[in-house]
C-alpha cells in the first residue's frame, strides 16, 4: 500500500528520476548526509528544470529561435539563478526558497569544498526537495504533499543504528 500510495504521489512527476528520490531518503534515514544530499541535491534540480521549461521557457511565446535556446542555456541559467526566477514569478514562498537556498549552499560546499553537510542540513534539503515536488504535482498550490515522507524519513535517522553481530551472538 506504501508503494501503490508513494507511486500516486509521484504519477504527476513524470521525469522525475525515482531512484534519486529513493536513494537520498534511504540514506537520510542511514545517516549518511552528504549521501543524502547529493542525491537529495540531484532531484532538486530535475525539479526546478520541470518547473522552468513548464513555467518559463514552453510561456514564451515568441518565434525567435535565439530566445529559446538563450532559455534553454544551462551556463547562462544555473540553479540559483532558475530559482529565483521561479520565486520571483510567485510559484513559492520565501520559506520555500530559503530551504532550496541553503540545499543549493550545502550542496556546493560538499562539492567544491569538501565541506561534510551536517543533519540539520540534509533535512532542510530533504524538506525543500519535497516541497518543491509537491509544488510541481500540484500545479504549484500545495506544498505538503510529501510532508509523511519526510516525517518518516526522520523517524527512521533517529532510531537506533543497526548494530551486527559476530557468529557466536556477541555485539
Amino acid at each position: 500500500s506504501a508503494l501503490s500510495a508513494g507511486r500516486e504521489l509521484l504519477r504527476p512527476l513524470k521525469n522525475l528520476p525515482r531512484e534519486q528520490i529513493l536513494y537520498g531518503v534511504t540514506y537520510y534515514g542511514k545517516r549518511q548526509w552528504a549521501e543524502s544530499l547529493i542525491h537529495v541535491w540531484t532531484t532538486t534540480e530535475r525539479l526546478l528544470e520541470i518547473a522552468w521549461q513548464e513555467r518559463i521557457v514552453q510561456v514564451v511565446k515568441t518565434s525567435s529561435k535565439k530566445r529559446r535556446q538563450f532559455l534553454d542555456d544551462h551556463r547562462t541559467w544555473t540553479a540559483s539563478a532558475k530559482l529565483e526566477m521561479l520565486f520571483q514569478k510567485g510559484l513559492f514562498g520565501i520559506e520555500t526558497y530559503d530551504k532550496l537556498d541553503q540545499a543549493r549552499r550545502a550542496r556546493n560546499e560538499f562539492a567544491h569544498r569538501g565541506v561534510v553537510p551536517s543533519q540539520e542540513q540534509a533535512l532542510v534539503a530533504l524538506n525543500g526537495a519535497f516541497e518543491l515536488a509537491s509544488l510541481c504535482a500540484s500545479g504549484f498550490k500545495e506544498k505538503d504533499r510529501f510532508d509523511s515522507v519526510v516525517k518518516l524519513a526522520n523517524l527512521i535517522s533517529h532510531r537506533e543504528p543497526f548494530r551486527s553481530r559476530t557468529f557466536m551472538g556477541e555485539a
